[in-house]
Protein backbone atom coordinates (compact mmCIF):
# COMPACT_ATOMS: atom_id res chain seq x y z
CA UNK A 1 0.00 0.00 0.00
CA UNK A 2 1.28 3.80 -0.75
CA UNK A 3 1.79 6.09 1.47
CA UNK A 4 -1.03 8.88 2.68
CA UNK A 5 -2.33 10.66 5.23
CA UNK A 6 -3.97 9.19 8.01
CA UNK A 7 -7.18 7.46 8.41
CA UNK A 8 -9.49 10.79 8.91
CA UNK A 9 -8.44 11.84 5.40
CA UNK A 10 -9.41 8.60 4.05
CA UNK A 11 -12.56 9.03 5.26
CA UNK A 12 -13.07 12.62 4.29
CA UNK A 13 -12.23 12.40 0.69
CA UNK A 14 -14.15 8.69 0.29
CA UNK A 15 -17.33 10.53 2.10
CA UNK A 16 -16.67 13.55 -0.42
CA UNK A 17 -17.50 12.89 -3.58
CA UNK A 18 -20.45 11.42 -6.03
CA UNK A 19 -21.63 11.77 -9.31
CA UNK A 20 -24.48 10.85 -12.00
CA UNK A 21 -26.14 10.49 -15.08
CA UNK A 22 -29.63 12.39 -16.13
CA UNK A 23 -32.80 11.52 -14.98
CA UNK A 24 -35.80 14.17 -14.20
CA UNK A 25 -36.75 15.77 -11.24
CA UNK A 26 -39.76 15.55 -9.86
CA UNK A 27 -42.13 18.66 -11.37
CA UNK A 28 -41.31 22.05 -8.99
CA UNK A 29 -43.87 24.09 -7.68
CA UNK A 30 -45.63 26.97 -9.33
CA UNK A 31 -43.17 29.97 -9.08
CA UNK A 32 -44.37 32.69 -6.64
CA UNK A 33 -44.60 36.19 -8.76
CA UNK A 34 -43.81 37.99 -5.84
CA UNK A 35 -40.42 36.56 -5.40
CA UNK A 36 -39.58 35.40 -8.78
CA UNK A 37 -39.79 37.65 -12.02
CA UNK A 38 -39.41 36.08 -15.56
CA UNK A 39 -38.65 38.33 -18.87
CA UNK A 40 -37.87 35.82 -21.74
CA UNK A 41 -34.92 33.74 -21.12
CA UNK A 42 -34.14 36.23 -17.45
CA UNK A 43 -35.42 34.92 -14.44
CA UNK A 44 -34.53 36.86 -11.51
CA UNK A 45 -35.21 35.87 -7.95
CA UNK A 46 -35.15 37.80 -4.75
CA UNK A 47 -35.27 36.04 -1.35
CA UNK A 48 -38.09 35.48 1.19
CA UNK A 49 -36.14 35.32 4.40
CA UNK A 50 -37.53 32.23 4.77
CA UNK A 51 -37.72 28.93 2.57
CA UNK A 52 -36.33 29.79 -0.92
CA UNK A 53 -36.75 26.10 -2.45
CA UNK A 54 -39.42 26.46 -4.25
CA UNK A 55 -38.74 29.65 -6.23
CA UNK A 56 -34.98 28.67 -6.75
CA UNK A 57 -35.70 25.38 -8.28
CA UNK A 58 -38.85 26.93 -10.50
CA UNK A 59 -36.28 29.63 -11.69
CA UNK A 60 -33.69 27.22 -13.05
CA UNK A 61 -36.47 25.44 -14.36
CA UNK A 62 -37.98 28.02 -16.17
CA UNK A 63 -34.60 28.69 -17.35
CA UNK A 64 -34.28 24.98 -19.11
CA UNK A 65 -37.65 25.59 -20.59
CA UNK A 66 -36.56 28.86 -22.19
CA UNK A 67 -33.85 27.22 -24.18
CA UNK A 68 -30.12 27.66 -24.32
CA UNK A 69 -29.04 31.15 -23.22
CA UNK A 70 -31.72 31.08 -20.03
CA UNK A 71 -29.80 33.38 -16.74
CA UNK A 72 -31.08 32.64 -13.55
CA UNK A 73 -30.01 35.83 -11.35
CA UNK A 74 -29.97 36.61 -7.69
CA UNK A 75 -30.68 39.97 -6.28
CA UNK A 76 -28.92 40.99 -3.04
CA UNK A 77 -29.80 38.63 0.43
CA UNK A 78 -29.74 35.50 1.80
CA UNK A 79 -31.18 32.50 -0.21
CA UNK A 80 -32.53 29.94 3.03
CA UNK A 81 -32.36 26.56 0.69
CA UNK A 82 -32.98 22.59 0.53
CA UNK A 83 -31.27 20.84 -2.36
CA UNK A 84 -31.83 21.99 -5.62
CA UNK A 85 -31.34 20.06 -8.89
CA UNK A 86 -31.04 21.41 -11.86
CA UNK A 87 -30.60 19.07 -15.49
CA UNK A 88 -29.46 19.89 -18.63
CA UNK A 89 -28.84 24.15 -17.63
CA UNK A 90 -27.72 25.57 -20.78
CA UNK A 91 -27.09 28.82 -19.47
CA UNK A 92 -26.04 31.96 -16.47
CA UNK A 93 -26.15 31.29 -12.33
CA UNK A 94 -25.53 34.67 -11.16
CA UNK A 95 -25.33 36.74 -8.32
CA UNK A 96 -24.88 40.07 -7.20
CA UNK A 97 -21.30 39.58 -5.70
CA UNK A 98 -19.84 36.55 -3.47
CA UNK A 99 -20.39 37.70 -0.59
CA UNK A 100 -23.88 39.50 -1.38
CA UNK A 101 -25.75 36.96 -2.73
CA UNK A 102 -25.09 33.75 -0.61
CA UNK A 103 -27.44 30.37 -0.76
CA UNK A 104 -27.47 28.41 2.52
CA UNK A 105 -29.28 25.38 4.06
CA UNK A 106 -32.28 25.29 5.77
CA UNK A 107 -31.60 22.80 8.92
CA UNK A 108 -31.98 19.22 9.12
CA UNK A 109 -31.45 18.62 5.20
CA UNK A 110 -33.48 14.92 4.12
CA UNK A 111 -30.97 12.77 2.30
CA UNK A 112 -32.04 9.22 0.89
CA UNK A 113 -30.41 7.18 4.05
CA UNK A 114 -28.19 4.43 2.20
CA UNK A 115 -25.92 4.82 -0.89
CA UNK A 116 -28.03 7.48 -2.92
CA UNK A 117 -25.68 8.10 -5.54
CA UNK A 118 -27.42 4.60 -6.91
CA UNK A 119 -29.22 7.17 -8.81
CA UNK A 120 -28.91 10.48 -9.96
CA UNK A 121 -30.30 13.24 -7.04
CA UNK A 122 -34.00 14.74 -7.78
CA UNK A 123 -36.47 15.74 -5.51
CA UNK A 124 -37.18 12.00 -4.90
CA UNK A 125 -33.72 10.82 -4.67
CA UNK A 126 -32.15 13.53 -2.09
CA UNK A 127 -28.54 13.88 -2.26
CA UNK A 128 -26.19 15.86 0.54
CA UNK A 129 -25.56 18.71 -2.28
CA UNK A 130 -26.77 22.10 -1.83
CA UNK A 131 -26.83 22.14 -5.70
CA UNK A 132 -26.32 19.68 -8.15
CA UNK A 133 -26.18 20.04 -12.06
CA UNK A 134 -26.89 17.28 -14.25
CA UNK A 135 -25.48 17.73 -17.62
CA UNK A 136 -25.51 20.93 -19.36
CA UNK A 137 -23.11 23.92 -20.15
CA UNK A 138 -23.43 26.73 -18.19
CA UNK A 139 -21.07 29.26 -16.02
CA UNK A 140 -21.29 30.26 -12.21
CA UNK A 141 -20.34 34.00 -10.92
CA UNK A 142 -20.78 36.09 -8.08
CA UNK A 143 -22.75 33.43 -6.02
CA UNK A 144 -21.35 32.66 -2.07
CA UNK A 145 -22.36 29.42 -0.34
CA UNK A 146 -22.17 29.02 2.95
CA UNK A 147 -23.18 25.94 4.67
CA UNK A 148 -24.47 26.52 8.46
CA UNK A 149 -25.09 23.94 11.31
CA UNK A 150 -22.86 21.13 12.69
CA UNK A 151 -24.78 18.31 11.53
CA UNK A 152 -26.46 20.21 8.47
CA UNK A 153 -28.56 16.58 7.00
CA UNK A 154 -30.89 14.27 8.62
CA UNK A 155 -28.11 11.92 7.88
CA UNK A 156 -26.45 9.24 5.26
CA UNK A 157 -24.26 6.50 4.61
CA UNK A 158 -22.41 5.22 1.44
CA UNK A 159 -20.33 1.94 1.45
CA UNK A 160 -21.16 0.89 5.28
CA UNK A 161 -19.76 4.00 6.42
CA UNK A 162 -20.94 4.87 10.06
CA UNK A 163 -23.85 7.32 9.47
CA UNK A 164 -22.87 11.12 7.90
CA UNK A 165 -24.53 13.94 9.17
CA UNK A 166 -22.42 16.36 6.81
CA UNK A 167 -23.48 17.80 3.10
CA UNK A 168 -21.12 15.99 0.51
CA UNK A 169 -21.37 19.57 -1.94
CA UNK A 170 -21.68 22.78 -2.20
CA UNK A 171 -21.65 22.44 -6.09
CA UNK A 172 -21.59 18.55 -7.57
CA UNK A 173 -20.99 19.01 -11.37
CA UNK A 174 -22.23 15.65 -12.36
CA UNK A 175 -23.68 13.30 -15.17
CA UNK A 176 -21.41 11.84 -18.28
CA UNK A 177 -20.80 15.54 -20.51
CA UNK A 178 -20.74 18.82 -18.79
CA UNK A 179 -19.02 21.95 -19.40
CA UNK A 180 -19.24 24.13 -16.31
CA UNK A 181 -17.10 27.37 -15.55
CA UNK A 182 -17.01 28.91 -12.09
CA UNK A 183 -16.07 32.61 -11.23
CA UNK A 184 -15.90 34.70 -8.21
CA UNK A 185 -17.46 32.56 -6.25
CA UNK A 186 -17.38 31.67 -2.22
CA UNK A 187 -18.08 28.27 -0.52
CA UNK A 188 -17.27 28.01 2.94
CA UNK A 189 -18.22 25.31 5.57
CA UNK A 190 -17.75 25.56 9.65
CA UNK A 191 -16.06 22.80 11.60
CA UNK A 192 -17.75 20.44 13.18
CA UNK A 193 -16.44 17.39 15.30
CA UNK A 194 -17.39 14.63 13.02
CA UNK A 195 -15.57 11.36 11.80
CA UNK A 196 -14.51 12.48 8.42
CA UNK A 197 -12.53 15.75 7.81
CA UNK A 198 -13.57 17.85 10.91
CA UNK A 199 -15.94 20.08 8.66
CA UNK A 200 -19.56 19.93 7.97
CA UNK A 201 -18.86 20.72 3.95
CA UNK A 202 -16.68 18.08 2.43
CA UNK A 203 -16.78 19.36 -1.11
CA UNK A 204 -16.79 22.78 -2.30
CA UNK A 205 -17.30 22.30 -5.90
CA UNK A 206 -17.18 18.59 -7.36
CA UNK A 207 -16.79 17.60 -10.68
CA UNK A 208 -16.84 14.23 -11.42
CA UNK A 209 -18.50 10.95 -12.75
CA UNK A 210 -19.92 8.42 -10.69
CA UNK A 211 -23.24 6.63 -10.10
CA UNK A 212 -23.71 2.42 -9.65
CA UNK A 213 -21.73 -0.60 -9.64
CA UNK A 214 -19.82 0.60 -12.78
CA UNK A 215 -19.48 4.38 -13.16
CA UNK A 216 -19.11 5.98 -16.66
CA UNK A 217 -16.62 8.88 -16.72
CA UNK A 218 -17.17 12.62 -17.19
CA UNK A 219 -16.24 14.55 -20.03
CA UNK A 220 -16.21 18.35 -21.09
CA UNK A 221 -14.63 21.03 -19.59
CA UNK A 222 -14.36 22.12 -15.87
CA UNK A 223 -13.21 25.86 -14.86
CA UNK A 224 -12.76 27.59 -11.86
CA UNK A 225 -11.19 30.87 -11.36
CA UNK A 226 -11.14 33.54 -8.79
CA UNK A 227 -12.80 32.17 -6.61
CA UNK A 228 -12.57 31.50 -2.35
CA UNK A 229 -12.97 28.45 -0.23
CA UNK A 230 -12.68 28.04 3.44
CA UNK A 231 -13.57 25.61 6.36
CA UNK A 232 -14.16 22.59 4.47
CA UNK A 233 -12.97 19.10 3.27
CA UNK A 234 -11.59 19.08 -0.40
CA UNK A 235 -12.27 22.07 -2.37
CA UNK A 236 -12.16 21.34 -5.99
CA UNK A 237 -11.64 17.95 -6.72
CA UNK A 238 -12.56 15.71 -9.96
CA UNK A 239 -12.41 12.41 -10.82
CA UNK A 240 -13.54 9.71 -12.98
CA UNK A 241 -12.64 11.79 -16.02
CA UNK A 242 -12.16 11.19 -20.15
CA UNK A 243 -11.50 13.27 -22.68
CA UNK A 244 -12.19 16.55 -20.07
CA UNK A 245 -10.18 19.75 -19.61
CA UNK A 246 -9.56 21.35 -16.21
CA UNK A 247 -8.29 24.98 -15.25
CA UNK A 248 -7.98 25.77 -11.36
CA UNK A 249 -6.44 29.16 -11.61
CA UNK A 250 -5.82 31.91 -9.55
CA UNK A 251 -8.28 30.84 -6.18
CA UNK A 252 -7.35 31.02 -2.82
CA UNK A 253 -7.74 28.49 -0.19
CA UNK A 254 -7.66 28.70 3.46
CA UNK A 255 -8.45 26.20 6.02
CA UNK A 256 -9.30 23.05 3.66
CA UNK A 257 -8.34 19.78 4.08
CA UNK A 258 -6.96 19.37 0.37
CA UNK A 259 -7.08 22.36 -2.56
CA UNK A 260 -6.03 20.30 -5.40
CA UNK A 261 -7.67 17.18 -5.54
CA UNK A 262 -7.50 14.54 -8.94
CA UNK A 263 -8.56 10.64 -9.52
CA UNK A 264 -8.66 8.91 -13.12
CA UNK A 265 -7.87 10.91 -15.75
CA UNK A 266 -7.77 9.46 -19.48
CA UNK A 267 -7.37 11.31 -22.28
CA UNK A 268 -7.45 14.77 -20.15
CA UNK A 269 -6.07 17.70 -19.53
CA UNK A 270 -5.78 19.04 -15.61
CA UNK A 271 -3.94 22.77 -14.86
CA UNK A 272 -4.07 23.98 -11.43
CA UNK A 273 -1.98 27.24 -11.15
CA UNK A 274 -1.45 30.92 -9.55
CA UNK A 275 -3.54 29.25 -6.51
CA UNK A 276 -3.07 30.17 -2.84
CA UNK A 277 -3.39 27.41 -0.36
CA UNK A 278 -3.37 26.94 3.27
CA UNK A 279 -4.44 23.46 4.54
CA UNK A 280 -3.29 20.13 5.16
CA UNK A 281 -2.31 19.15 1.49
CA UNK A 282 -1.78 21.48 -1.13
CA UNK A 283 -2.38 18.93 -3.92
CA UNK A 284 -3.76 15.40 -3.90
CA UNK A 285 -3.63 12.81 -6.74
CA UNK A 286 -4.33 9.41 -6.28
CA UNK A 287 -5.58 6.15 -7.91
CA UNK A 288 -9.85 6.44 -8.25
CA UNK A 289 -12.24 3.89 -7.14
CA UNK A 290 -13.04 0.94 -8.33
CA UNK A 291 -16.47 1.65 -9.56
CA UNK A 292 -14.92 4.33 -11.50
CA UNK A 293 -14.05 3.55 -15.18
CA UNK A 294 -10.94 5.31 -15.02
CA UNK A 295 -8.86 4.90 -12.38
CA UNK A 296 -5.25 5.33 -13.24
CA UNK A 297 -3.86 8.77 -15.26
CA UNK A 298 -3.58 7.35 -18.51
CA UNK A 299 -2.78 9.53 -22.26
CA UNK A 300 -3.23 12.98 -20.17
CA UNK A 301 -1.09 15.81 -18.70
CA UNK A 302 -0.62 17.59 -15.43
CA UNK A 303 0.65 20.70 -14.65
CA UNK A 304 0.94 22.11 -11.37
CA UNK A 305 2.59 26.02 -11.21
CA UNK A 306 3.45 29.12 -9.69
CA UNK A 307 0.65 27.95 -6.36
CA UNK A 308 2.15 29.11 -3.05
CA UNK A 309 1.38 26.64 -0.34
CA UNK A 310 1.14 26.46 3.12
CA UNK A 311 0.40 23.09 5.77
CA UNK A 312 1.43 20.13 5.64
CA UNK A 313 2.19 18.60 2.46
CA UNK A 314 3.06 20.31 -0.68
CA UNK A 315 2.15 18.49 -4.18
CA UNK A 316 1.42 14.67 -3.21
CA UNK A 317 1.34 12.45 -6.24
CA UNK A 318 0.49 9.31 -5.76
CA UNK A 319 -1.20 8.17 -8.59
CA UNK A 320 -0.39 5.44 -11.05
CA UNK A 321 0.42 6.48 -14.48
CA UNK A 322 -0.39 4.69 -17.33
CA UNK A 323 0.95 5.36 -20.81
CA UNK A 324 1.27 8.70 -22.48
CA UNK A 325 0.82 10.34 -19.05
CA UNK A 326 2.84 12.96 -18.13
CA UNK A 327 3.23 15.98 -14.96
CA UNK A 328 5.30 18.89 -14.40
CA UNK A 329 5.69 20.52 -11.15
CA UNK A 330 7.06 24.39 -12.03
CA UNK A 331 7.63 27.51 -10.04
CA UNK A 332 5.75 26.53 -6.87
CA UNK A 333 6.44 28.26 -3.63
CA UNK A 334 6.40 25.69 -0.18
CA UNK A 335 8.95 27.14 2.12
CA UNK A 336 5.76 27.30 4.40
CA UNK A 337 5.05 23.58 3.79
CA UNK A 338 5.84 22.19 7.28
CA UNK A 339 6.64 18.77 6.02
CA UNK A 340 6.73 17.65 3.17
CA UNK A 341 7.11 19.70 0.02
CA UNK A 342 6.53 17.51 -3.19
CA UNK A 343 6.22 13.81 -2.77
CA UNK A 344 6.11 11.75 -6.56
CA UNK A 345 5.12 8.19 -5.44
CA UNK A 346 5.80 5.01 -7.08
CA UNK A 347 3.59 4.96 -9.93
CA UNK A 348 4.28 8.35 -11.09
CA UNK A 349 6.97 8.81 -14.52
CA UNK A 350 7.64 10.87 -16.85
CA UNK A 351 7.17 14.07 -14.14
CA UNK A 352 9.81 17.26 -14.38
CA UNK A 353 10.00 19.05 -11.33
CA UNK A 354 12.04 22.42 -11.22
CA UNK A 355 12.32 25.72 -9.78
CA UNK A 356 9.98 25.03 -6.69
CA UNK A 357 12.60 26.53 -4.32
CA UNK A 358 14.43 25.22 -1.51
CA UNK A 359 12.25 22.48 -0.23
CA UNK A 360 11.62 18.23 0.48
CA UNK A 361 11.48 16.67 -2.66
CA UNK A 362 10.92 12.71 -2.54
CA UNK A 363 10.90 10.93 -5.55
CA UNK A 364 9.92 7.24 -5.49
CA UNK A 365 8.82 7.01 -9.29
CA UNK A 366 10.42 6.14 -12.46
CA UNK A 367 11.62 8.67 -15.18
CA UNK A 368 10.87 11.72 -13.23
CA UNK A 369 13.28 14.42 -13.44
CA UNK A 370 14.23 16.61 -10.88
CA UNK A 371 16.20 20.07 -11.49
CA UNK A 372 17.43 22.41 -9.35
CA UNK A 373 17.78 22.34 -5.44
CA UNK A 374 16.54 18.76 -4.39
CA UNK A 375 16.91 17.23 -0.67
CA UNK A 376 14.66 14.25 0.48
CA UNK A 377 13.07 14.82 4.03
CA UNK A 378 15.18 13.29 7.32
CA UNK A 379 12.32 12.74 9.17
CA UNK A 380 8.52 13.56 8.18
CA UNK A 381 7.11 14.51 11.22
CA UNK A 382 3.45 12.71 11.84
CA UNK A 383 1.56 9.84 9.97
CA UNK A 384 3.05 10.09 6.30
CA UNK A 385 -0.28 11.01 3.72
CA UNK A 386 -2.93 8.16 3.81
CA UNK A 387 -6.06 10.16 2.35
CA UNK A 388 -9.24 10.46 3.25
CA UNK A 389 -11.14 9.84 0.27
CA UNK A 390 -13.44 6.54 -0.55
CA UNK A 391 -15.79 7.17 -2.65
CA UNK A 392 -15.47 10.96 -3.69
CA UNK A 393 -12.44 13.22 -2.87
CA UNK A 394 -9.60 11.23 -2.13
CA UNK A 395 -7.71 8.09 -1.59
CA UNK A 396 -10.31 5.58 -1.84
CA UNK A 397 -8.51 2.62 -0.26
Amino acid sequence: MRNKPQTMSLACLATLGMALGFFPTASAAPCNQTFVVQHGRLVTVLPTGVDDTGNLQCAFDSAVAAGPGGTVQLERGTYHTRQIVVNNFKGTFIGAGAESSVLTNLPNLHVTPVDMYDYPPSATNPWPSLVSFVGGSFQVSDVGIHITGATPTTGWTIFGFPTLYDLAHGFAVLGTTANASFSRVDVEGEYSPNPVCNYNLYNGIYFEGFIGAVSPPISGSFVVHDSTFQHLGSATPVTNLSHASVLISHNKYQDVFDAMDVSGLINSWYDFSFNTVEGTYGGYLYDGLPVSMVTQVTSSEILVTNNVFSGQYGVYLDATFGGGATCQVLSNTLQNVTDLGIYLGIGTSHCLVMGNGNTTIQNLGSDNVILGKASTPKTISGPTPQLLHLGWSGAHR
